[in-house]
């Protein structure tokens, strides 16, 4: 959800009684003041966001703008590009609870773009002070889940490794001055304070194996406590069994409550519109949903205004944990949501959280078991099926509504509706362990879509090579995306094998129009730009026979000196020449000696001068004795507990 950032900062101020500084802390503000840009990764309810805000509170202090998760990208650029000093922070900047749960998604290669010219700007030669930087989080599997799925932001982490800080395994002495703060902060009853200082109980909460930041704030937010058993008590029944947090109040719900819960949680994580829940809801009255909003607010649901817009969302990443494990025991709330579903997007949600046990190992706050709805989506195998079936035919449906003829539907439809194909078969593909499945895979529905994407082929066309390729390329990514770690099986081997063919396919039929219309020498000049720019694409795709049958390996070694010589210092043409000989598996011969000549590789071997350098780890713990209070300073907190308040004397020491 957008906060405006200054009011984002008056709350981070405001609950800044509850923080507690750690060795951590030092180590992120630390590579913000060196390079501009922080990433904060850790386990679920680690502390990542009470890091980011320290930082960000520091930052606005010193008279920094806050933006707060900005989703239009141009604007990120003009602010980037502004006089103001700016602070960033983008939360869960990949997705909340697993990999593209909100509209970031979209956003990917911009994003690293985006960090990466923070990170140039600041590391500028004469730039000594740092106006822009960004503080970003993200869950460490969620992150995990990114780098094997974009190379972009592997990219981008091999930039900045040592801005990559794990939020993980705090001491004993941190847990316990977090539990003592919320507990401070939260208990005014000097009854109950008393009876918490007279008890060694924190030592057992502090150590216990399932400790969290946010279960601690969880529980004493609720307030309300007659006695020190009575908070002690709950704490431990939320860290045996941190489900119970949220499990009484949602039981106590209306099926209407639950399930505009369950829409929420398997949404943007950012927030949905309220007319599109609305939309969604539509066998119940307005004066029902609007009743149900209204509980729910306060407690389960925040409500912002956007751009003119209601958008709802969940207060709490954990409600999002527990809703899904919610779904994951109860087929029958899947089955409602895909009952509800008014487009394709409602669908494919709902199927990229029921993905293969090959793709499944997303830990929660709540449990580190799987989180999948695959089990409760294979119960559903019929409707879901049937579902993603009609969806399909309402996008074909809309290709009526252009005119028919020669050449008549726009490049983008086409790229639209295959690339909505190859999500539908893959989906239909996860199901393969269900039961029921082998009626949907050799009923021939997928070779009669097969035939509908060849047919729309015949009334499309992508113009030059670039446009082409560009559309090609977007095609391939989605395709590349959902079939990479997947296992197939039987018939739906056959059909992703196919998918494959027919991208290599779509690109020859529209090269081949490019070719007749723009000539050989233009065609070869783009094929070759191409293969330099974009190598990983032909090491993943391949060629088409009509690319295959004109390239000329020797050309293009002319070709990358020729862009050697112009921009020397412009890329890393020492990793490029090895990318393509890898791809070839043949020595460019006259690219390496213009670049031995330019002193940008060394005399011995290309392949010897390499080395391997291992992914960032990031920083898995920092600790400094010198820094580490004893044991005896904390229990000296909690026996203050029992201390009289002098009025209006803050109760955090």
């Amino acid at each position: 959800m957008f906060l405006r950032g200054e009011s984002r900062a008056r709350r981070i101020e405001e609950n800044y009684l509850r923080f507690v500084h750690h060795e951590i802390c030092d180590a992120a503000e630390k590579s913000l003041e060196s390079t501009g840009v922080v990433l904060l990764t850790g386990s679920p309810g680690a502390g990542k966001t009470a890091v980011a805000e320290y930082l960000i509170l520091q930052w606005w202090r010193r008279g920094f703008r806050v933006i707060v998760d900005p989703r239009t990208v141009d604007s990120w650029w003009e602010w980037l590009e502004d006089d103001i000093p700016t602070v960033f922070f983008f939360d869960d900047a990949w997705g909340q609870t697993r990999l593209h749960d909100h509209a970031m998604s979209h956003h990917e290669k911009d994003f690293a773009e985006f960090l990466t010219s923070i990170l140039e700007k600041n590391l500028r030669k004469g730039c000594d002070k740092r106006s822009k930087v960004a503080v970003v989080t993200s869950r460490s599997l969620v992150l995990h889940d990114t780098r094997r799925f974009s190379d972009d932001t592997n990219v981008l982490l091999g930039k900045f490794p040592h801005s990559v800080i794990a939020v993980e395994r705090l001491a004993a002495e941190v847990k316990s001055r977090i539990l003592f703060n919320h507990v401070n902060v939260a208990i005014a009853n000097k009854s109950v304070r008393k009876q918490l200082a007279s008890r060694d109980w924190w030592t057992a909460v502090a150590s216990h194996q399932n400790y969290s930041p946010r279960i601690v704030e969880l529980v004493t937010t609720r307030g309300n406590f007659t006695s020190g058993d009575q908070l002690i008590g709950e704490l431990h029944d939320a860290l045996n069994d941190p489900q119970q947090i949220w499990q009484s109040s949602f039981d106590a719900f209306s099926p209407l409550e639950q399930l505009l819960l369950c829409i929420l949680a398997v949404s943007d994580s950012q927030g949905v519109s309220r007319q599109r829940i609305m939309a969604r809801l539509h066998d119940c009255s307005p004066t029902e949903v609007g009743h149900a909003f209204r509980r729910l607010v306060g407690t389960w649901i925040e409500c912002s205004r956007v751009n003119g817009s209601d958008i709802i969302s969940l207060s709490d990443p954990s409600q999002r944990d527990f809703l899904v494990r919610y779904m994951a025991r109860e087929p029958l709330a899947c089955l409602d949501l895909i009952k509800h579903s008014i487009s394709f997007e409602d669908i494919k949600v709902l199927c990229e959280q029921g993905r293969p046990p090959e793709l499944e190992y997303q830990p929660s706050l709540f449990s580190m078991e799987e989180t999948s709805l695959r089990e409760s989506l294979d119960e559903c195998t019929r409707p879901i099926l049937s579902a993603l079936r009609a969806s399909w035919r309402k996008c074909i449906a809309g290709t009526a509504e252009v005119p028919t003829g020669l050449l008549s539907l726009p490049v983008a439809s086409f790229v639209d509706l295959f690339s909505t194909f190859i999500e539908v078969i893959v989906f239909h593909a996860d199901r393969y362990a269900s039961e029921g499945f082998q009626d949907f895979a050799i009923d021939g529905w997928a070779e009669a879509g097969m035939r509908e994407i060849l047919e729309l082929l015949e009334d499309a066309d992508a113009g030059s090579f670039v446009e082409s390729f560009d559309a090609v390329g977007q095609i391939f990514y989605v395709y590349s995306r959902l079939t990479r770690y997947r296992i197939f099986e039987g018939p739906y081997a056959q059909h992703v094998s196919w998918l494959r063919e027919t991208i290599l396919k779509v690109w020859h039929t529209w090269d081949t129009v490019a070719l007749e219309a723009f000539g050989e020498a233009r065609y070869w000049s783009d094929l070759a730009e191409a293969v330099i720019d974009d190598t990983q694409f032909f090491a993943q795709l391949g060629f088409h026979e009509g690319a295959a049958s004109v390239f000329d390996f020797e050309s293009l070694d002319w070709e990358l000196c020729y862009r050697i010589e112009s921009e020397p210092y412009g890329d890393d043409w020492v990793g490029k020449v090895k990318e393509i000989e890898e791809l070839f598996e043949s020595n460019l011969a006259e690219s390496r000696r213009v670049l031995k000549s330019l002193g940008l590789l060394p005399e011995k071997d290309l392949f010897e001068a390499e080395e391997e350098i291992p992914a960032p780890s990031g920083i898995d713990r920092i600790e400094a004795a010198g820094h580490r209070a004893s044991v005896g300073t904390a229990e000296a907190l909690f026996r203050s507990l029992g201390n009289p308040l002098v009025d209006g004397e803050e109760k955090l020491t």
